[in-house]
């Protein structure tokens, strides 16, 4: 997408297409959508489109990119149409197309900064001396009125 995605914008999107498609777009327990429904949404609205391309596609786009939608490829056995009707099912190729998303977007551990440990010399019977910062890296706190 050649836009930032606008997340509020994408929300109220969403609102409007959970409000026209109920049986569709249930935005607490997403299903997975059929293969070019943006199609579909664009011939049902006719002449007179609810939004935009570009609000549409960012709005799509937001909704099949959550977590929940990604995990209803483990539960959900089919996709559906705007009615909510089966019309085919999810491949395991779907599944496991939308593990690794889930792994890249939401499952992946944080990296660990890596951290500068001081080295105890082990021949040495003096203990370790705890860290104590230099006193021009002290910051010091000032309370405002």
């Amino acid at each position: 997408m050649a836009k930032k995605l606008n997340i509020e914008q994408a929300t109220q999107s969403l609102v409007l297409l959970a409000q026209q498609f109920p049986e569709c777009f249930t935005l607490a327990t997403p299903q997975p959508l059929k293969i070019n429904i943006k199609q579909d949404i664009l011939e049902a609205w006719g002449s007179k489109p609810y939004l935009s391309k570009t609000k549409l596609q960012q709005a799509l786009f937001y909704y099949t990119h959550s977590a929940a939608y990604l995990n209803a490829f483990k539960l959900e056995p089919v996709r559906v149409d705007l009615q909510g009707s089966p019309v085919e099912d999810v491949l395991n190729s779907d599944r496991d197309h939308a593990a690794k998303q889930y792994m890249l977007r939401y499952g992946k551990p944080k990296a660990k900064s890596p951290r500068t440990s001081v080295k105890h010399d082990k021949n040495s019977s003096a203990p370790p001396q705890p860290f104590t910062p230099r006193a021009e890296t002290q910051v010091k706190i000032i309370k405002t009125k």
